[in-house]
């Protein structure tokens, strides 16, 4: 069977003002964010930092609240700026610190942001987000266990909301932990029952425990509440692969790649199918598409060779074959149910 990867994360939606530990706030600079227009906002908070005779302190939340306004906006480059800038003023700042983390986070800078974070939790524990950024900033990179600890800690601090644990379902598959991430996710469902990042982690989950039926129950539901979601058609697809309806499993393979044209597992996926479908040239095609995104993937590049051989090119699916145990030895047990065939 193929192996499953692919991982669903709910996003929260803006940097929440911080300061609690802090003085008492300018209500001028807290007043540059009522305009509930981003661009209003920015353009009032640049007026108090233009304007003469404000002190330090002044100055940080004026910095410090344009820095959110642009985050608003869509703007992350600018919001760092401000951020660095209101820490110059205010550097023993844990509340700043870690909403630079957050805007680091959502520029993909994810070293950077585990530095932030890291530097903030150290002085604050329980600084709210900040454990949830972090763990998701480790879950980019690939530190599974890490991820896990950390969106535990952020799901105990949050016991009301579905965010942390549909964040910690993704880790705990990405750790190979499904059993647990099966629960999270039903958690997350249980405190909101329209998630469709839940349901596709839940379904993930299901898929590689073999409860085919469930997930693929599961990614239905997340295709009707985020059609537009390519990894709900990749669980679907895994789960109709698992029950052995390889027709159903290209066609929603088929559909994530329409959405999602750099979806490297689908094309993985469809082309695993259509192996079993008998229809090798298709699948070649999709595996090379496969390895131009990821070329030294080994299951591309070992399923491809399977693929040439059946196609008569025997030659180039030796080489496949030879390139993809070298990057991984253990590829071919992956697949021995195809080298029968």
């Amino acid at each position: 069977m193929i192996r499953n990867t692919a991982l669903a994360v709910a996003t929260l939606a803006t940097l929440a003002t911080a300061f609690a530990s802090e003085p008492a706030p300018d209500p001028q600079a807290l007043a540059c964010l009522d305009a509930r227009d981003p661009a209003a906002e920015i353009a009032a908070c640049t007026a108090l930092l233009q304007a003469a005779g404000r002190d330090d302190g002044k100055r940080t939340f004026a910095l410090v609240n344009r820095a959110i306004a642009n985050t608003r906006a869509g703007r992350n480059g600018e919001a760092l700026k401000d951020f660095g800038a209101a820490l110059v003023l205010n550097p023993k700042s844990r509340e700043i610190l870690a909403s630079r983390g957050e805007v680091l986070f959502g520029l993909g800078r994810y070293n950077d942001a585990i530095a932030d974070l890291s530097t903030a939790i150290a002085a604050q524990p329980d600084l709210p987000g900040a454990l949830y950024y972090r763990g998701r900033s480790f879950l980019a990179l690939g530190r599974c266990d890490a991820a896990v600890k950390d969106l535990d800690g952020a799901a105990k601090r949050a016991p009301k909301s579905p965010i942390p644990l549909i964040a910690k379902s993704a880790a705990d598959n990405c750790a190979g932990q499904y059993a647990l991430a099966e629960t999270d996710a039903t958690r997350a469902l249980a405190l909101k029952p329209d998630l469709a990042e839940a349901f596709v982690n839940r379904a993930a989950a299901r898929n590689n425990l073999g409860n085919y039926a469930g997930a693929r129950d599961d990614a239905t539901s997340a295709m009707h509440l985020r059609p537009e979601l390519a990894l709900t058609y990749i669980e679907r697809g895994n789960a109709y692969l698992g029950l052995g309806q390889f027709d159903q499993a290209v066609s929603n393979f088929g559909a994530a790649i329409a959405r999602d044209a750099g979806a490297f597992e689908a094309y993985v996926r469809r082309g695993y199918a259509y192996l079993r479908l008998g229809r090798p040239h298709e699948a070649e095609a999709d595996f090379s598409a496969a390895l131009k995104l990821y070329p030294k993937s080994a299951d591309a590049l070992y399923l491809r060779g399977i693929a040439r051989q059946r196609s008569g090119d025997g030659w180039g699916g030796d080489a496949d074959l030879a390139a993809a145990l070298r990057l991984d030895p253990s590829v071919s047990k992956t697949y021995a149910d195809l080298r029968g065939r």
